[in-house]
């Protein structure tokens, strides 16, 4: 087995902790018990990592660390150095449920029709983290990571290059667009909402949201 880079995972920050390393891919780090306990990363060189290096036309390994196993969600992708605090760092701490080296780069797709634009927002009045979308997400915790789930207060809904007349966004209390488990669901037309819990009694509730 090739092993170019060996990974390490430490419980706390500043490598503290109890630790784990990898030298190949991990679907799912709950079978070493270790699932979202990562605050502290060390990518270090393995015994083929010039090999590797020369073969692949001097680019660097590198490591994907994903939000859930089977490599699905979010995704840190890091070659060799320390990394003290993904909290901190990359706001990926506790996050990582499997490992993939050298992952391949995930492919662009078009987007053939962009009806709305919508910002979401972390706070009310449009504070705190935010986003944009302008395609149907059905987890927004896999496609925007997990400090988005049910942590929307304040959104900006805009006319697309592709609007039509009465076009609203469609958010959702749960994934998949409630499809699995009823729940709240609230209509935006294009406007500014700054405080979805007072005008909508939608506080920290988006989990999937249609804008197509």
């Amino acid at each position: 087995m090739e092993i170019p880079l060996v990974v390490a995972l430490w419980e706390y920050s500043d490598f503290r902790g109890r630790r784990r390393l990898f030298v190949e891919d991990t679907e799912d780090l709950s079978s070493q018990y270790f699932d979202g306990k990562t605050s502290a990363v060390g990518v270090h060189q393995g015994p083929d990592y010039e090999e590797w290096k020369n073969a692949h036309k001097g680019k660097e390994p590198t490591v994907g660390l994903y939000e859930h196993k089977d490599y699905r969600g979010a995704v840190l992708t890091l070659s060799v150095g320390e990394y003290h605090d993904i909290h901190r760092l990359y706001n990926f701490g506790d996050a990582i449920s499997s490992v993939k080296f050298n992952p391949s780069p995930r492919k662009p797709h078009p987007f053939d029709s962009l009806p709305l634009i919508v910002e979401i927002y972390a706070k009310p009045d449009f504070q705190g983290r935010w986003a944009v979308i302008v395609e149907d997400v059905l987890n927004i915790s896999a496609y925007l990571g997990s400090n988005f789930d049910n942590a929307v207060n304040s959104v900006r809904v805009r006319k697309g290059t592709n609007f039509t007349g009465g076009k609203k966004a469609v958010l959702f209390e749960n994934n998949d667009f409630n499809s699995r488990k009823e729940g709240k669901k609230i209509e935006l037309p294009c406007g500014d909402y700054p405080d979805l819990g007072k005008s909508h009694g939608f506080a920290d509730m988006l989990s999937s949201i249609k804008v197509s």
